[in-house]
């Protein structure tokens, strides 16, 4: 069993495998979780939700993953506050592992909403990648309300004092967006990279610009 406890200066970063009565005694006792809250994270969820735990939001996610000759379930389990974010599960990937570690040396600016974002990003992409495509039109409606709690999940931490900044805002739409495209057209499109997401106004300058462009091009060849 993996417990992990990463402490940065935006916020402190939990991560279990699974909880035992230790872990979750841990949790109780050191992070101030309540027991029902803790009782609520060994659960395994029957469908993707959300739950608020008084300054905290709770999104449990039932994902698919590819089994022997059939698709098995995943649950992972994401609590996140003002400046804590605890983390239930994982996929046979170790996608949670891996975007946590990449916050290990970022000198600890990423806020939890940041770490969650990258989070969620990593859990979706694995998902789809790691699933064939006719697999993916199999579990349309498993990706569906995986798609719809996250929606809740950002609008739910909006509404409380638990917010997203917009470029994850934006970087969290698009990994819905694309999960959904996938599971309907059954072809596994990756999770945009913070690279791939620019705001509005970096777009239409560009298509701006490569008018003007082309309207110089032809004034000079006229």
């Amino acid at each position: 069993m993996s417990f992990t406890v990463n402490q940065t200066s935006a916020a402190r970063v939990v991560r279990a495998d699974h909880l035992t009565d230790e872990s979750a005694q841990r949790l109780i006792k050191e992070f101030g979780v309540h027991p029902l809250d803790v009782e609520r994270l060994s659960r395994v969820p029957e469908r993707s939700h959300v739950e608020t735990y008084r300054d905290q939001v709770g999104l449990h996610l039932v994902l698919p993953w590819p089994g022997r000759g059939r698709v098995v379930g995943v649950d992972v389990h994401l609590v996140l506050g003002p400046k804590l974010i605890i983390v239930v599960g994982d996929t046979p990937a170790r996608s949670v592992a891996n975007a946590l570690r990449g916050h290990e040396h970022d000198n600890g600016f990423s806020s939890s909403t940041a770490i969650a974002t990258d989070v969620i990003q990593t859990l979706i992409r694995d998902v789809v990648q790691a699933l064939p495509q006719a697999r993916l039109i199999e579990v349309n409606r498993v990706l569906q309300q995986a798609g719809q709690a996250l929606v809740s999940f950002v609008d739910t931490c909006t509404s409380s004092n638990v917010r997203f900044e917009s470029s994850d805002q934006q970087a969290l739409a698009l990994t819905i967006h694309r999960c959904k495209r996938a599971a309907h057209s059954g072809e596994a499109q990756p999770t945009p990279t913070s690279n791939e997401i620019r705001p509005q106004k970096y777009a239409i300058g560009y298509i701006a610009a490569s008018v003007a462009v082309l309207l110089m091009t032809l004034i000079v060849r006229t």
